[in-house]
């Protein structure tokens, strides 16, 4: 009996002591929680649950399996300001990204979404809860997020408006802490592809102050997070110019596990037709092979002004010749008509001009393009200091009722029109002549027709409009992967809804890209998801309405994207 008591004693103390112990264990176990893992400290398998890089490719699991991410982005309102948001998407519409066999989101973020006050200080219990709902609904429908700063410190960076965050050192700081502090949170959650430094970045002064944020950003994410893809974009311009420099504005970072994106929206004119944050007009149709297309680093380099000006004061309709200007650059691959009209403070108006090629002998050729002014054409006016006006006059032609107008610019000025580009071969020579008139020309104005000519340093040509004209530009940052041996990702193409139109081609042009992303198996996501401007659902309050949508491109994505497996 005592012996049983003793033992029964015994036994009592040994589990107090485990449970001691446990309790112990656990509550030791609590503490750590709130420090950073030990990120070495995971397993081989946990660490096989992570897209990451292999080469060009990026892959998961154990056994390296290649995947391919085809998705679409989710823009969350970020250029409202108004916080986060609570009727851009809900749970159905990841079953839709499912349906139509999309595997990705690039998820947009805004800085301000992480802060509770507009000190910027402490950050917001609210949107890290958005973004771990956001988490679970995509882990239920098999989605990858792919989180994006699209408004960092310093300001929405695409139209270069941005430029506190490359001139302002706090600015960079606060966006090197929020990444550090994203990774923290989130570097054991493998539903998170990668993350998205920085969209469509434009510095103030050079391409260097992009290289050092990006590898100083890329450093902050790997003090606390050694699991996750990192993503980092070309430079997308520098002042607000909107220029190619060496290697496509690409440039590698220090670190194993990166991914390089950039967007494809070519050809510009027709992708951002008609909106109204840019300068386009109508941007014509897709395909369209009498629209000659110059490759994306093509710039303006040369001029023929060699014509006579308009004279002082009222003038009638007046046909005015222009000397040939000899190309012998080979570099200068296009040129366009140009309509000069600088320092005008009255009306010059232009209409029915060719210009002519000759051979090296100076024979004449061609007409290389011959224009009568449409009430439907579109030309765009450049000046130098933002004045003058341009339209077609519906009342004054030359030979028909309908003539470009060109007014009331104080500087440097002039009217172009993408749609008569025409191919420029060396050593030959280009002249224009054509009508003009002239209504209260001042004495200092200078009103003529010119040329402008084009160049590529690649010596890339310019093409017809259609899908090998597509292919030729993104092939370039595919070769870019090849040759640096790493992923490369299209992190936004689209269309603005006016291409959708009748007659426009909007179908076509997505289809082909399509096309060419299942060939070359590039990995992308469609801007937009939701959204008036660029969105398959383009209902501009309240969540994605079907009734609003753009079915013809689901039924074309649902057709054209692959299953994943």
């Amino acid at each position: 009996m005592i012996f049983n008591i003793l033992y029964c004693n015994n036994i009592v103390d040994m589990k107090i002591k485990s449970l001691i112990f446990v309790f112990l264990f656990i509550l030791t176990g609590i503490s750590h929680c709130s420090e950073p893992l030990n990120q070495n400290s995971l397993t081989e398998i946990d660490k096989s649950s992570f897209i990451h890089r292999k080469g060009t490719e990026l892959v998961i699991g154990k056994n390296d399996e290649p995947i391919w991410l085809k998705g679409v982005c989710f823009g969350n309102y970020v250029w409202d300001g108004a916080g986060i948001p609570s009727f851009h998407h809900s749970v159905s519409d990841y079953q839709r990204v499912k349906d139509m066999n999309m595997n990705a989101i690039r998820f947009y973020l805004n800085y301000s979404f992480f802060f509770k006050d507009n000190n910027k200080k402490q950050y917001s219990n609210e949107c890290w809860a958005w973004l771990d709902d956001n988490i679970e609904m995509a882990k239920q429908h098999g989605i990858y997020l792919i989180l994006n700063m699209h408004v960092p410190p310093g300001g929405f960076q695409s139209n270069g408006e941005g430029l506190e965050l490359w001139d302002k050192k706090e600015n960079q700081d606060r966006f090197k802490k929020l990444w550090k502090a994203i990774a923290k949170k989130y570097k054991n959650e493998p539903v998170i592809a990668g993350y998205d430094i920085l969209n469509e970045p434009v510095t103030s002064q050079s391409i260097d102050q992009w290289k050092e944020l990006a590898q100083e950003t890329v450093d902050a994410i790997r003090s606390e997070d050694i699991n996750h893809l990192i993503i980092v974009e070309r430079l997308n311009g520098i002042a607000g110019k909107w220029e190619t420099y060496s290697s496509i504005n690409l440039f590698l970072v220090n670190d194993e596990n990166t991914m390089y994106t950039f967007h494809y929206y070519n050809p510009i004119e027709y992708t951002h037709q008609n909106t109204s944050w840019t300068s386009f007009g109508e941007g014509g149709a897709y395909p369209d092979r009498n629209w000659l297309e110059v490759p994306q680093d093509a710039t303006w380099v040369a001029r023929n002004f060699n014509s006579p000006y308009l004279p002082v004061g009222n003038s009638d309709w007046t046909f005015y010749k222009g000397k040939q200007l000899k190309i012998t650059d080979p570099t200068i691959i296009a040129g366009k008509p140009l309509l000069v009209s600088c320092k005008n403070s009255g009306n010059a108006y232009f209409d029915d001009f060719v210009v002519k090629e000759f051979d090296e002998k100076g024979n004449f050729v061609k007409n290389a393009c011959e224009i009568n002014i449409k009430p439907e054409n579109d030309w765009q006016l450049w000046s130098d200091d933002q004045s003058g006006c341009s339209v077609v006059d519906k009342a004054t032609g030359h030979k028909d009722s309908a003539s470009l107008m060109v007014s009331d610019t104080t500087g440097a000025a002039n009217c172009y029109n993408n749609k008569f580009r025409f191919a420029v071969r060396t050593n030959y020579s280009y002249s224009i002549e054509g009508w003009m008139k002239g209504e209260r020309i001042n004495s200092d104005a200078q009103c003529q027709l010119g040329i402008v000519f084009e160049q590529s340093p690649a010596r890339r040509q310019a093409m017809p409009r259609d899908k090998e004209y597509l292919e030729s530009e993104l092939k370039r940052f595919i070769d870019f992967g090849k040759t640096n041996n790493v992923p490369v990702y299209v992190g936004e193409w689209g269309l603005y809804q006016d291409c959708f139109s009748s007659g426009k081609g909007g179908e076509s042009w997505v289809s082909d890209m399509l096309d060419l992303f299942n060939r070359y198996k590039v990995h992308y996501t469609y801007h937009a998801y939701h959204e008036s401007a660029f969105g398959i659902f383009n209902n501009p309050e309240g969540l994605p309405d079907i009734s609003q949508a753009n079915t013809t491109l689901i039924d074309l994505f649902k057709k054209k994207i692959p299953v994943s497996d």
